[in-house]
């Protein structure tokens, strides 16, 4: 009999219900695409079984690499790496990578034709029997009705072919059928003659040619794994008998409704099936990783009630029994999610298969959370459940997972088979235990609402949303065995509290997971891939918790990174073409909730035409200066390519003696060079290097490069100061002055002085800041409370800045010269106190005001210290009065003071101490009262007089104009004393009247130095006993000057042969001398006017012939 079929798109039936978002796209494919299309729905069995999908060459494009690029109706570009696909005779493409292959074949791609692969087919022959060479100008049609056409762009042809009924090949009719297949090869000579095909007659649903399902000994191995349907598990053929993977073990996995197909040549191996972070119960939604599967020989379903009956080596019916399935299961074939079975029963069996994989799932987690292998930790639980199960059967009685004490034993059992885990420690035992009873009352609150499910339509959402409980329940275990074992009491797990189960039960997975790009350049800016999505409950955020699930036996995983606050999946190194085109990695998220789901992608790196090489920019010769690294030079260059360049040194005579900065590029030495002494292979100073610049693809380019080293300033300058004061007028202005005033810089060649800066006193600076610049600003240092002054100088720093960066620092001191009248010290009876500095300071009272002047004898203390500038003081009386003190303190320079009327008079004390400087006092006054009291003679006085001189010349003046018969007094009563110190030094008395000295109980001092006195006390000069006139002991010329001397005078370090004595009084010659030894003293005495008068040189030999009377004058 002949049947006219033809094959039909499994995208022109009706939609299935299995959602497409819930589907982990296989590799090379995008999320979008699956979210697209239609899927056969799990269990139904008019769905076409995985056809195989054929590609026009019109509908793809092969880049360089061997990247294929292909389009879905939708305009969305997928993709296939090389080794995905191959190409037969005429360019006709066929997908052979079998997780491609499970979703390609489910979406509406453009130009795709639809094919599947059964064990064996007859060659296709015409209406005369002969066979059909399939070429691209004999494309296949049976001629019955018009041509159908799948896509626009291909027009079929007629024939006819026969083929061998698989479902009665003993009766070897054959059954004819019309392929449309716009087929570019021959298909037969490629895939070995063995073709398989859904056909669907015309106007009806798809028919199928069953796929027949073996085990047992060498050959095929067909079915399904079911927890629901598992979506990319892993099925293998343990050849060896280990248990365990090996690499030529042949392995396939499984498409959205579970099912495989694989064959081996092996006696007897055993098929097992592991699932991992990719493996997606296509029921819930959820994944299902860390568990192992098995089954009988002879069973078409892998499921956990196989896996047991490996396992306990129970029988289907002893399983049935301990477990209470329902008497028409046969857990061997039986398909909870196939077309057309008892509802109850379905529900039933699913409930079984999963309690049992919650009772695994979690005592395998609580184990493999403390880092024993996962195949370790489920092989402990598979013994534990075993154990019971066995236990269960031998007494007859049946297992309730959700019984306390029934699971109780499987604890007890499951601890026993961790202690006997190989290498297995005590500390993993022990963070075992802490948490394993939390893990049997999780495990019985979740298979307690298993229980609870009565709606029996496994499609059911709530029913689907408590299955995915179980891995919710696997994540909690495992996590809350890390916290343990990390941190000893932290380990908790959620679902020990129902309602927290009874909450979970409510919320579904996420559905879909969507990256919004999936490919990148090579030389891309960034290393950002795209950003995940995740839809969940419609709704599309990043409120998932993402990780990148490895792959056995890849490592694309350990490529990426996920930034959990945006969902960027970015590269952690700069990605290459040439070395990796393709990434296949499995993306995991996690709601809230803990559901998750877990999606494929690959992502593809596109290659960087580069057909140009590098250009530099950067110049090629440079000066550098010694003594540092740096030489100027950073290379740079253009890429025509757009690709980015790097650098590296590739040669040149001195290419050891620099290196690349490996951030910047700049070229620097490795140590700095000398300018004095070159270390270049030339000798002169000048070092060449050559550069290489290289793009990714290779290409590049050489620029040679010459560093000459310059000479540079090593010396620093030198400051010299002129002078170190910079004095402020009053009032603290600073007018215009030059800095060469003050100081002065020079540098040694070839150093210049490139600037120079003033900081630190007020707003004084230097403008311009060069040598040549002048200092202006303001400075205010003097302050007072009405009755102290102090000036307070400040530090101008200066700092020279050299062509070589050296600098020279010194320093000035800024001073505010100090200036006061009558107005500021304006009464005689007050205390003061005023403080100069080094500038040039002024107190001047002038004729009119006084200072510590009191006649009630109230005591005042008057302080002035000018420091060492040139200074002037100048005041009416000072010191009048008793207890009245006058001080006035000097410095170096010059100290200038001028009295106009009495000092230290009626007990008051007076102290000029005049300092270093060249120093002058003048009493100028009508009468003079220097250290006299009045009423002289009836008491005694402590008027004191002090003037003390320094190192240079000091001259004291005392002189009145007035001739009025009016008598002045130096020392009447009190004590004068004139230290003049080691200058040139005078004391000149010119009156008009009649002076007396040391008169009553007074005295005067006068004491010389090293350098030559002149004492000039005038004719009118009256010397009384206790005046004291001392040359000091010195070579220099010293003279005294005086008119009337009484017995009691001394002179003390007299030099006959350097210094010289007149005395006399005009008009009244002295008439006679004598000169008389006194122990070592020379006693002189010589008449005037007929009174013997006279003096004592002590310590020195004198004659009378040291002595001359000269006119009105006695000579010494």
């Amino acid at each position: 009999m002949r049947t006219s079929m033809s094959l039909r798109s499994p995208f022109l039936g009706a939609r299935r219900r299995l959602l497409a978002d819930r589907l982990a796209v296989a590799l090379g494919l995008s999320a979008g695409a699956v979210g697209a299309s239609s899927l056969a729905q799990a269990g139904d069995v008019n769905a076409p079984q995985t056809p195989h999908t054929l590609l026009l060459p019109k509908h793809y494009k092969i880049f360089e690499g061997g990247r294929a690029v292909f389009a879905l109706e939708s305009g969305e570009q997928l993709s296939l790496t090389s080794d995905q696909y191959v190409l037969l005779d005429g360019d006709l493409l066929l997908v052979v990578d079998e997780r491609a292959q499970n979703t390609v074949a489910q979406l509406p791609v453009r130009g795709s034709l639809r094919t599947q692969l059964l064990s064996e087919v007859e060659p296709v022959r015409n209406q005369e029997g002969n066979i059909v060479e399939v070429s691209s100008t004999q494309p296949l049609w049976s001629g019955e009705g018009p041509a159908p056409r799948l896509f626009e762009e291909i027009d079929l042809q007629t024939y006819d072919f026969s083929q061998a009924d698989l479902a009665d090949a003993t009766e070897g009719e054959p059954v004819g059928s019309s392929l449309s297949l716009a087929a570019s090869s021959s298909l037969a000579s490629f895939i070995l003659g063995v073709f398989g095909l859904t056909f669907a007659q015309a106007n009806d649903d798809p028919q199928e040619v069953p796929l027949p399902v073996s085990g047992g000994g060498a050959g095929g191995f067909s079915g399904a794994v079911i927890k629901g349907p598992l979506l990319n598990a892993f099925v293998f053929l343990d050849e060896n008998g280990n248990g365990l993977f090996d690499a030529g073990e042949p392995s396939v996995t499984t498409d959205a409704t579970g099912a495989y197909s694989i064959s081996s040549s092996a006696a007897n191996p055993e098929l097992i099936v592991t699932t991992s972070d990719q493996t997606v119960d296509t029921s819930t939604g959820t994944v299902l990783s860390g568990m192992t599967f098995k089954a009988p020989a002879e069973a078409s379903v892998v499921t956990p009630l196989t896996t047991m009956m490996e396992e306990t080596g129970l029988s289907a019916a002893q399983i049935k029994s301990v477990l209470g399935l329902p008497a028409s299961v046969d857990p061997l074939t039986f398909n909870p999610y196939a077309a057309g079975v008892n509802a109850g029963d379905a529900l039933a069996t699913e409930q079984a298969s999963a309690q049992t994989m919650a009772t695994l799932a979690a005592f395998a987690a609580a184990a493999a959370g403390t880092g024993i292998a996962q195949h370790d930790a489920f092989a402990a639980a598979l013994s534990a459940l075993s154990t019971v199960m066995q236990a269960k059967d031998a007494g007859g009685t049946s297992l309730d997972l959700s019984d306390a004490m029934d699971l109780g034993d499987i604890q007890t059992a499951f601890t026993a088979a961790v202690s006997t885990v190989p290498g297995v420690t005590g500390a993993q035992t022990t963070d075992i235990a802490a948490i394993i009873s939390d893990v049997t009352s999780a495990i019985q609150n979740v298979n307690t609402k298993i229980a609870s499910i009565i709606t029996v339509d496994l499609s059911n959402p709530a029913n689907a949303n408590i299955f995915g409980l179980l891995q919710v329940l696997q994540d909690q275990v495992e996590q809350a065995a890390e916290d343990e074992t990390a941190t000893p009491g932290s380990g908790t797990i959620g679902f020990t509290d129902p309602t927290a189960v009874n909450n979970a039960a409510t919320n579904s997975p996420p559905t879909d997971i969507d990256l919004s790009a999936s490919s990148i350049s090579e030389d891309a800016s960034s290393l950002v891939v795209g950003v995940l999505t995740t839809t969940d409950d419609t709704t599309t955020d990043f409120n998932f918790t993402y990780e990148i699930a490895e792959i056995e036996g890849s490592t694309d995983h350990s490529a990426f990174s996920i930034n959990q606050a945006n969902g960027e999946l970015s590269f952690v190194a700069q990605p290459d073409f040439d070395t990796q085109s393709s990434y296949t990695i499995i993306i995991k998220a996690t709601d809230g909730g803990g559901k998750a789901f877990s999606q494929t992608f690959t992502i593809t790196v596109t290659e960087v035409v580069n057909d140009y090489d590098p250009v530099f920019t950067s110049g090629t010769t440079f000066n550098a200066a010694e003594n540092q690294l740096q030489t100027g030079y950073t290379p740079s260059a253009t890429d025509a390519d757009g690709q980015t360049v790097s650098f590296s040194i590739h040669g040149g005579a001195d290419a050891a003696l620099f290196e690349l900065d490996g951030v910047t590029d700049a070229l620097t030495f490795k140590a700095a060079p000398d300018f004095e002494t070159p270390t270049d292979s030339g000798g002169n100073g000048t070092y060449d290097v050559q550069i290489l610049a290289s793009d990714r693809a290779g290409r590049s380019a050489t620029q040679s490069v010459s560093i000459a080293v310059t000479d540079v300033d090593e010396s620093a300058p030198n400051a010299t100061v002129n002078n170190p004061l910079v004095q402020v007028a009053p009032g603290g202005t600073l007018a215009p002055i030059a800095l060469t005033s003050f100081a002065s810089f020079s540098d040694a060649a070839p150093g210049t002085i490139a600037s120079v800066t003033a900081s630190g006193a007020g707003t004084i600076a230097l403008t311009p800041t060069t040598v040549a610049g002048s200092l202006s600003g303001t400075y205010v240092g003097v302050t007072t409370d009405g009755s102290t002054w102090t000036s307070t100088p400040a530090t101008l720093t200066l700092v020279a800045t050299d062509s070589g960066g050296l600098t020279a620092t010194t320093s000035l001191t800024v001073a505010e010269q100090l200036s006061l009248d009558e107005t500021d010290l304006s009464s005689a009876e007050a205390s003061y106190t005023v403080t100069g500095s080094d500038a040039d300071d002024t107190v001047n009272l002038g004729t009119n005001g006084s200072l510590a002047v009191e006649p009630a004898a109230t005591a005042h203390t008057v302080t002035i210290n000018l420091g060492d500038g040139n200074n002037h003081f100048e005041a009416s009386h000072v010191a009048y009065g008793g207890g009245e003190v006058f001080t006035y303190t000097g410095g170096s320079g010059t100290d200038t003071a001028i009295v106009n009327g009495q000092i230290a008079a009626n007990d008051g004390i007076a102290t000029f101490t005049m300092g270093d400087g060249a120093n002058s006092l003048e009493l100028l006054v009508d009468q003079i009262r220097l250290a006299k009291t009045q009423g002289a003679g009836s008491f005694d006085t402590t008027s004191v007089f002090s003037y003390t001189g320094g190192a240079d010349n000091d001259t004291v003046t005392i002189r009145n104009d007035w001739n009025g018969a009016a008598d002045n007094y130096i020392g009447s009563d009190g004590d004068v004393y004139f230290n003049m110190g080691n200058g040139n030094n005078a004391l000149v008395i010119d009156t008009q009247d009649l002076i007396y000295f040391s008169l009553y109980n007074g005295t005067v001092t006068y004491t010389g130095g090293t350098g030559s006195d002149t004492i000039d006390l005038s004719v009118n000069a009256r010397v009384n006993t206790g005046m004291v006139v001392d040359f000091g002991a010195d070579s220099a010329a010293d003279t005294l000057t005086a008119g009337r001397l009484e017995t009691g005078f001394v002179i003390r370090n007299l030099d006959p042969s350097e210094d010289s004595v007149r005395l006399g009084i005009e008009g009244f010659a002295p008439t006679s001398y004598n000169v008389t030894m006194n122990g070592a003293d020379a006693e002189v005495t010589y008449v005037l006017s007929g009174v013997t008068r006279g003096f004592t040189a002590e310590g020195v030999t004198l004659t009378n012939d040291d002595i001359q009377i000269s006119g009105d004058y006695l000579l010494l």
